[in-house]
């Protein structure tokens, strides 16, 4: 597969926001959720995701070699200290998918604005909203990735991020040197956190030996993960 960088804007309808992740955020299931509730979630989830930009930017590397005495990834000049579970998910991977994506600023903004208006639970629903459409897109990045693979007969890993699974996320700062973020208005700060703040980054991992498994949840010690009690 080639080493140059893909771009594209992912269209709105693909992008599928679980209410019951945003009532789960906020302390209930859907049977807890009063009418109001859902009605006022509805309304956001329309008004966000108009004001939405999605966008994703990834580059796919074949030259990369895995260290597992030390689970660490070296990839171009770069070494990722991945760490025993996202090393171990990624072995047999005959390419690496490095990808960036973003929901644009305008929601974050919105959330903020009303936050400070008073509009507190609004503000609050606006914010995990946002979260909802980064990672909608995260999950469009996995679905693209993985018809282009089965296109050869591939199949494809789970998807890591730094800062889950003991993948420090100091290491974002090598990911950003391998795609180009900013080609999406996607900055890193010196903290190694993204701005905007409704953005996602990670790798995944393609080839004939590889599989997508459940999250490993147990061996995880990350809370609030998003992928935790994610299944196949």
């Amino acid at each position: 597969m080639p080493d140059k960088i893909v771009h594209i804007v992912p269209d709105k309808s693909d992008l599928t926001i679980s209410t019951s992740n945003i009532l789960k955020s906020l302390g209930m299931e859907v049977k807890q959720a009063d009418q109001y509730l859902l009605d006022k979630i509805d309304l956001f989830e329309q008004e966000c995701l108009d004001l939405s930009a999605p966008a994703v930017c990834y580059i796919t590397l074949s030259a990369t070699h895995f260290r597992f005495s030390t689970n660490t990834l070296l990839a171009g000049q770069h070494q990722f200290r991945l760490g025993k579970v996202i090393t171990s998910g990624l072995a047999g991977s005959d390419n690496l998918v490095f990808f960036i994506g973003t929901c644009g600023r305008a929601v974050e903004e919105y959330a903020s604005q009303l936050m400070n208006q008073g509009h507190l639970l609004e503000g609050l629903i606006c914010d995990l909203i946002g979260s909802e459409i980064a990672e909608a897109t995260a999950e469009y990045i996995h679905n693209t990735i993985l018809k282009k693979a089965e296109e050869t007969n591939y199949a494809i890993t789970n998807r890591y991020s730094p800062g889950y699974c003991g993948w420090p996320v100091s290491d974002q700062q090598k990911l950003f040197a391998l795609v180009p973020g900013s080609s999406i208005g996607v900055q890193l700060t010196a903290a190694s956190l993204m701005l905007p703040v409704k953005s996602v980054s990670g790798l995944i991992g393609i080839g004939s030996r590889v599989r997508f498994n459940d999250y490993q949840c147990p061996t995880c010690r990350k809370k609030n993960c998003p992928y935790r009690g994610m299944t196949n």
